[in-house]
């Protein structure tokens, strides 16, 4: 059946000029993006099978690359597109709410929801610094490396050169854990020492090293 073929309350673009959109599903709102089917089956349909490719969940969902969602049958160019644009508003619109210009960091769960709009959901390792002055007020948020075979290095000598570029006083650096577990392996407790030493060794101070998941952390500052 075509979305046009439902009776007027049913229809997703509707009920949601109707009732808002927290009304609506998420196939549903999927649906107002794609606004056509394709292979017989209307616009909620194929997003039913659009969620269903990344297992449910609209985290996965939004890091898929236009290659990976123009292979799904009944997407293409023009439908990837604005799924695309739509997950990259909403990101940027997470790091404006979450946004730290002119603020300081002073505690692990701050550092935390800065850096997790740009981690959630990765399917592989990234690592990233926040270089911070001495009112712990951030300089520059950077991806210093990208992980491959399931890690990523942690390129001390290269956060040291930047914190000494910026004039900045101390470091948090980050890491994810694509697992889900943020707990830190020994290579985690080397490249922390390590880095740590450099910083030391320069005069500046690494704060916090958080290990990164969808939904928790673990800081090595507080231990947890």
């Amino acid at each position: 059946m075509k979305i046009k073929d439902l009776c007027q309350a049913e229809r997703p673009r509707e009920r949601l000029l109707a009732s808002g959109a927290d009304a609506l599903s998420s196939a549903e709102l999927l649906a107002i993006l794609l606004r056509t089917g394709s292979g017989g089956r209307n616009a909620i349909e194929l997003s039913h099978e659009l969620l269903g490719a990344s297992g449910g969940s609209l985290v996965k969902l939004s890091w898929q690359t236009a290659q990976s969602l123009t292979a799904i049958n009944g997407i293409g160019q023009e439908k990837a597109a604005a799924l695309l644009a739509c997950f990259e508003l909403a990101r940027r619109w997470l790091l404006e709410v979450n946004s730290f210009n002119g603020k300081g960091i002073y505690d692990p769960s701050e550092a935390y929801h800065a850096i997790v709009p740009r981690m959630k959901g990765l399917d592989h390792e990234e690592c990233w610094a926040m270089f911070l002055n001495r009112l712990k007020r951030v300089l520059s948020l950077e991806m210093i490396t990208k992980g491959i075979d399931g890690m990523v290095p942690i390129d001390a000598a290269k956060i040291a050169k930047r914190a000494l570029e910026l004039n900045a006083d101390s470091v948090i650096l980050f890491h994810n854990h694509p697992s889900g577990d943020p707990t830190p392996s020994n290579a985690d407790l080397n490249s922390t020492e390590t880095l740590r030493d450099a910083l030391v060794h320069l005069g500046k101070k690494l704060l916090d090293h958080i290990i990164v998941s969808d939904d928790r952390y673990f800081s090595f500052s507080e231990g947890k």
